[in-house]
């Protein structure tokens, strides 16, 4: 507008002026070097105006220009958005599909141009691996980078496709940040659940194992397993590298309903069993089976080395409570341990008539081989084979 402006004044001098100049011509000359140029007034002022006129002609030729160029380029940077949006969402439908082939080129292919890249290159990884190209799943993996720092959503595939120790803890420290802000998240709780068990991270698990409880999707079966398990494994960590009264320590300071749970305790005894605490654990177990007898702690007592077993013969004979299958079985494995072998075989047979199990064939077996009797104790080796199958 200034420019237009400009013109105006200018035009409207050389009116007012011209015909004032036009009887008083003045010249104006112009020398470079030997080169001379004289001109009038007038003539000066219409070339200025030209000149004028010719500058702005070209600078609005070269922005029309400019801007074709510009609405051409971003014609194009938008197609290629579109073309990858389009790409992006087919190759989500190829995963669907399990058509884990297009997947991976859809996704792979439309990344550089996609909203989420790291969304992408993250399910690429999944397809690729679905495929058996492991290198280039991990290829695709190295590419999201850290951008689960940002995403719930990508810092929650990329533990899932983790596949190895590192990449595990990498996904690992993810999704501790994001629990810290989201500790009632089902799915991250979940996902932080099998983390932990990949990883053998056993007391992080049983840390994480109330809020599992109160706000994960997982059954209470599944949870009471995986316990027993990340017990089991603990005390083993524990008695391996700490010695069975660390362990037994340990064991103390649980919670009375853990210490009440018999495959919980069976896992302490095996533990204990396995570095030098055998009899520690049977001082342990031996008042559980006098109230209750069960499967586990029995699978144990017959395993460990029993102190005091003329004693303990006598209480169970008085004092153990329980079913009736697993009570005899009590007495007979705890004459075993006292070398009852006769009063073993009588009790041990009582129980397999009424619940036939290989822990009971095997004692049975071995009492009687003890006493004397080899062919019986051969058939009760066959029948503990049998009930293995």
């Amino acid at each position: 507008m200034i420019r237009v402006i400009v013109l105006l004044i200018a035009a409207a001098a050389a009116m007012v002026l011209g015909p004032v100049a036009s009887g008083n011509k003045g010249y104006v000359l112009f020398a470079l070097g030997e080169t001379t140029v004289e001109m009038t007034v007038v003539s000066f002022v219409i070339s200025l105006i030209g000149i004028f006129v010719a500058i702005f002609a070209t600078e609005w030729v070269v922005k029309k220009i400019l801007r074709i160029t510009n609405r051409s380029v971003l014609w194009l940077s938008n197609r290629k958005q579109r073309h990858a949006l389009q790409q992006t969402a087919d190759g989500f439908v190829a995963v669907a599909a399990q058509d884990w082939k297009s997947a991976e080129k859809l996704l792979a292919k439309s990344a550089d141009h996609s909203h989420n890249p790291e969304l992408n290159y993250l399910v690429a990884a999944e397809a690729a691996k679905k495929l058996g190209h492991d290198k280039r799943s991990q290829k695709y993996f190295e590419q999201v980078g850290d951008a689960g720092r940002h995403s719930l959503a990508i810092a929650m595939t990329k533990a899932r496709l983790a596949d190895n120790e590192q990449s595990q803890r990498e996904a690992l420290g993810l999704l501790l940040q994001w629990y810290r802000h989201n500790p009632r998240n089902a799915s991250l709780l979940s996902q932080l659940s099998e983390l932990y068990q990949q990883l053998a991270m056993w007391p992080e698990w049983l840390e994480l194992l109330p809020d599992l409880r109160k706000h994960s999707q997982l059954s209470e079966a599944k949870l009471a397993a995986t316990e027993v398990t990340a017990y089991g494994h603990y005390f083993e960590q524990l008695a391996s590298q700490k010695g069975a009264e660390s362990t037994l320590q340990y064991w103390q300071g649980l919670a009375k309903s853990i210490q009440q749970n018999h495959q919980i305790l069976a896992r302490l005894s095996y533990a204990l069993r396995r570095h030098g605490g055998g009899p520690q654990a049977a001082d342990l177990l031996y008042p559980r089976l006098l109230k209750a007898s069960s499967q586990p702690l029995l699978n144990e007592w017959h395993l460990l080395t029993v102190t005091e077993p003329e004693q303990k013969l006598q209480e169970v004979k008085k004092k153990a409570k329980g079913e009736s299958a697993e009570r005899a079985s009590l007495v007979g494995l705890t004459a075993l341990h006292a070398r009852h072998f006769d009063e073993a075989v009588d009790y041990l047979k009582k129980a397999l008539r009424e619940k036939p199990c290989q822990r009971d064939y095997l004692a049975l077996a071995m009492a009687l081989e003890q006493a004397g009797q080899v062919g019986g104790a051969l058939e009760a080796y066959r029948q503990a084979i049998s009930a293995a199958n």
